[in-house]
C-alpha cells in the first residue's frame, strides 16, 4: 500500500498533572499530536511500563502519551473522543486495540491516513490487532 500526498503536522501538544484516581496527585504526561518517531521514543524513555497509549480523534489526527495514563482519563482531561484507541509495546512490535466495541469489520473502518500516520509515528510496528479476540488485522 503506497500513500502520497499526505501531510501531517506533528506537534508537541501539552504536559499536564493527570489524576487517575480522586486522591490521586497526578500523573505528568507530555501529549503530542501525529508525533515523530523520535517524540515516541522520547514517551516510552518516559514511560515506566514502556508502553505508549495511543488515540486517534474523529480528524484521523494521533494522540499519542506515556501507558501510566489510561485512555478514559486523557479522553476526559483533552475533552476529546477516540474512536480508536491502541497501545504500543517496544518489545512486541505490535500496535494492540484497547477499544472493547471494536465490533467486526474495524480493521475497514480504519482511514488510509489513519494508517498512514501510524506507519509514520511506529516504524517498526508490524501490524494492528485486536485486544479482545478478533482475528481481523492490519499488516503494516
Amino acid at each position: 500500500m503506497k500513500f502520497k500526498n499526505f501531510y501531517l503536522t506533528e506537534k508537541f501538544l501539552k504536559g499536564m498533572k493527570i489524576k487517575l484516581f480522586p486522591t490521586d496527585e497526578g500523573t505528568y504526561a507530555e501529549i503530542y499530536k501525529n508525533p515523530s518517531q523520535g517524540e515516541i521514543d522520547d514517551i516510552l524513555k518516559d514511560s515506566d511500563y514502556k508502553i505508549v497509549r495511543i488515540g486517534i480523534d474523529d480528524k484521523d489526527d494521533l494522540y499519542a502519551w506515556k501507558g501510566e495514563v489510561i485512555h478514559h482519563s486523557m479522553t476526559k482531561e483533552l475533552k476529546k473522543t477516540f474512536p480508536y484507541r491502541f497501545s504500543y509495546n517496544k518489545k512486541n512490535p505490535t500496535i494492540i486495540i484497547t477499544a472493547e466495541k471494536m465490533g467486526e469489520g474495524w480493521s475497514k473502518s480504519i482511514s488510509f491516513k489513519a494508517i498512514k500516520q501510524i506507519k509514520r509515528s511506529f516504524p517498526k510496528a508490524k501490524k494492528i490487532e485486536n485486544l479482545y479476540g478478533d482475528l481481523e488485522e492490519i499488516k503494516l
